[in-house]
């Protein structure tokens, strides 16, 4: 495979022809969707598989700093990537979303951060390092132990999404030119369910290490539990989670209900000397609680 990957590597023009034939196929199927059912279910996982195989390659090429790496590759690569993970019915996007896919979707990160270092360090920016190790200490602390295979994985990537999310807060510093896919490409990752859990949380409250507090991976899907919402209640988290959800949006309507009680209930905490507005509010499910704010 390796051997593969290093042969491929030397002929960046024909990969770049496969990888922009991909982006005309689903370019195409926006229009005529009829063609999207000319696939099987291994055919799709094929796309796949080539995609996170151009993605090794790009990251090879970084790695080897002699190497030589073709800005149309990557300008290639991702376009590819805002064709196929853009709409969340996309095929490629549903398999990304899969808890099969884990190894797929912290390859593709790990590849993303090395193209946003690549393009700040080749336009002479100093990279601010941040211990890999503290990073990922704080995860074991606040995280309940699992012992399920990809856990151990996803903790690592997290530092790597870490990392990339601190990147896009500085893209202005790199040429106009390569903002736009660049941005755009880390927001599609970030909106993938698996990470999505993890980009949401606050940097404070990794920070803070309290210990009594720990979060737990789903059990099938591998998303992190919710963080206490009254954490929220500090100005300093609420701004980097209000950040953090400008930049990403949210994946669903109920999602979006989650986010939205989460903010109400930071900024009207419960008035204890209102018993009757207490015990109303207690026994309101999610939605009346927005209808009701909406209307006061």
């Amino acid at each position: 495979y390796i051997k593969s990957l290093v042969e491929c590597s030397n002929s960046q023009p024909y990969l770049i022809a496969l990888i922009d034939s991909i982006s005309i196929y689903f370019d195409t199927i926006q229009t005529n969707t009829e063609l999207a059912c000319q696939f099987s279910s291994g055919d799709t996982r094929d796309l796949l598989r080539f995609i996170i195989f151009s993605a090794e390659i790009i990251y090879i090429k970084i790695s080897h700093k002699k190497a030589y790496l073709s800005w149309n590759l990557i300008e290639s690569f991702c376009r590819c990537l805002t064709k196929t993970i853009h709409n969340p019915t996309s095929i490629i996007y549903q398999l990304f979303s899969a808890p099969d896919q884990i190894i797929s979707c912290c390859t593709l990160a790990k590849t993303i951060l090395a193209i946003f270092e690549y393009l700040f360090q080749r336009n002479g920016l100093i990279i601010k390092c941040k211990q890999k190790n503290q990073g990922l200490k704080s995860y074991l602390n606040l995280i309940e132990p699992d012992t399920r295979p990809f856990t151990h994985l996803l903790l690592t990537s997290f530092n790597d999404l870490n990392r990339l999310y601190e990147l896009t807060k500085e893209i202005n510093s790199i040429p106009y030119f390569y903002r736009h896919d660049l941005r755009r490409i880390a927001i599609l990752l970030f909106r993938l369910p698996i990470f999505n859990s993890f980009i949401r949380i606050p940097k404070q409250f990794w920070e803070q290490n309290q210990h009594d507090i720990k979060l737990q991976f789903g059990s099938t899907d591998y998303c992190l539990s919710s963080f206490p919402a009254d954490l929220l209640q500090h100005s300093e988290i609420m701004a980097d989670y209000t950040e953090r959800i400008s930049l990403v949006g949210w994946l669903s309507r109920t999602q979006f209900q989650e986010i939205w009680v989460s903010f109400l209930a930071s900024m009207n905490p419960t008035n204890q000397n209102n018993d009757d507005h207490e015990q109303m509010t207690n026994n309101l499910t999610k939605e009346e609680i927005l209808e009701t704010n909406a209307t006061q």
